[in-house]
């Protein structure tokens, strides 16, 4: 658990671990910056802190922690972490703003957007199940979880007016989650005929899938932690080079419009999402190829992999200048 961890990698990292020239160190949790301070602190090491969550806003937002007590405590810690590290790593540049606003220096924050299972996504492999429409409709693929936060409701509601239009648009909706069983019902209440629902596969098969699909969707509920959220499904649907259906507000609308490399809809809105669908079906196969390789393209150029990692090589370097330079890492 979280406690032992810390526990065990303090010890460790005071007493019996060589010297490395710099930290890396993740969160959540949050007991790993602690760590990773204590040990910086003792034995004069710089950390990078990589935040992948941001706290306690998440909490706040999930309901994980209600208490405002603790919440306030969190805070008050995360603070300690972010002043004693040398530098931080964000996944989006509404991260970046939010750690401004609470007082971290803006050079001391760097953003790096998380990478695709590149490999993994690189190609189809496997066969369609037998269920999944053919090229007759608008396929919009969702691939992902499917819980409260995804608010999915709202894509129901969209197939609802879509279905009523006499639209060829359908959601083929590929996942698991809380809310799996509570969805299809509703569907059923409905009486939808344009909604499919699959089972998770492995990340090979979800590849063959989201190639397969005529456009891609991310949809999250209004709050104000997802519109600084850049969601992972973005780049994994970005690889593949398919135009994205982005229903998410504030920072992951704002890298859709700047790839050119889909359209945009105002988050648990049915008919804004609805006539996004209804917008990318009425477009020419040239033209949804084009929005795929925009999409691709901004990916490759931004977000993969080896941008990501000669970032990161950046930042330790600059940390640890009398080390050899990590400018030939490769991913």
């Amino acid at each position: 658990n979280y406690a032992s961890f810390a526990a065990s990698s303090l010890i460790y990292g005071l007493f019996m671990a060589r010297r490395p020239d710099v930290i890396f160190a993740y969160h959540p949790p949050l007991t790993v910056g602690i760590t990773a301070s204590l040990i910086s602190l003792f034995r004069r090491i710089p950390v990078v802190y990589d935040i992948q969550d941001m706290w306690p806003d998440t909490l706040r937002a999930t309901g994980m922690i209600n208490n405002s007590h603790a919440l306030n405590a969190v805070e008050a810690v995360c603070q300690w972490v972010y002043r004693r590290v040398d530098h931080l790593v964000v996944l989006s540049p509404g991260f970046k703003r939010l750690l401004v606003q609470r007082g971290v220096p803006d050079a001391k924050v760097d953003v790096i957007y998380n990478w695709a299972d590149e490999a993994a996504l690189a190609a189809p492999q496997g066969q369609l199940p037998p269920s999944f429409p053919g090229p007759e409709q608008f396929r919009i693929v969702f691939a992902g979880n499917m819980g409260k936060a995804q608010a999915l409701d709202t894509v129901l509601d969209a197939a609802a007016l879509l279905q009523a239009r006499g639209s060829r648009v359908c959601f083929v909706m590929l996942g698991g989650g809380v809310e799996v069983s509570r969805l299809k019902l509703h569907v059923v209440e409905l009486k939808l005929h344009n909604v499919l629902f699959l089972s998770p596969v492995p990340m090979a098969e979800v590849g063959t899938l989201l190639h397969a699909a005529d456009a891609l969707l991310v949809h999250l509920r209004k709050d104000p932690l997802f519109e600084i959220t850049i969601p992972s499904k973005t780049q994994a649907y970005m690889t593949v080079g398919k135009p994205l259906l982005m229903a998410v507000d504030g920072d992951a609308a704002d890298l859709v419009v700047q790839s050119g490399g889909g359209v945009v809809a105002e988050s648990e809105n049915a008919e804004a999402l609805a006539s996004a669908a209804e917008g990318l079906a009425a477009l020419a196969p040239e033209q949804l190829h084009l929005m795929g390789q925009e999409a691709q393209r901004y990916y490759q150029e931004h977000l993969a992999l080896q941008v990501g990692v000669s970032k990161f090589g950046a930042i330790f370097n600059s940390l640890a200048p009398n080390t050899k330079p990590l400018s030939s890492l490769r991913a």
